[in-house]
């Protein structure tokens, strides 16, 4: 029975379980995610790059992943703008700043591995530009 002197936090823990499994559930695809930016990158298909950084910035909590947010933003205006220099760092510096988040999650990095070291997506830091 529910002590009337203490706060209820059934209603907090809810919204709590069910922000936590949205963020479960973008963190274990964005393994995928990387895949397709990283092959929209070598086969220079800046609107799809753009696509792609865009969705991945506006569906990522503001709060909770926020330098994933700022990250994917970033390289969406750098291959809007057609910032060839600024394309690869950003991109590489996305995949570091996913790798961190699933890391702080407790989440396996393999699938973010297995994105950079399959042989029909692996490219070299010089075919991203």
């Amino acid at each position: 029975m529910h002590d009337p002197s203490l706060p209820n936090l059934a209603p907090l823990a809810k919204k709590l379980a069910a922000s936590n499994q949205r963020v479960d559930s973008i963190m274990a695809s964005l393994p995928a995610t990387l895949d397709q930016l990283v092959q929209s990158t070598v086969s220079a298909e800046w609107p799809e790059v753009v696509r792609i950084c865009q969705r991945l910035s506006q569906e990522l909590p503001q709060r909770t992943i926020l330098q994933l947010r700022e990250d994917a933003q970033s390289l969406a205006d750098a291959a809007h703008t057609g910032d060839s220099a600024g394309r690869k760092r950003l991109l590489l510096r996305l995949i570091g700043t996913v790798g961190r988040a699933q890391r702080m999650r407790g989440t396996s990095g393999r699938g973010v591995q297995q994105a950079n070291s399959n042989s029909s997506s692996a490219a070299s830091s010089d075919d991203l530009v």
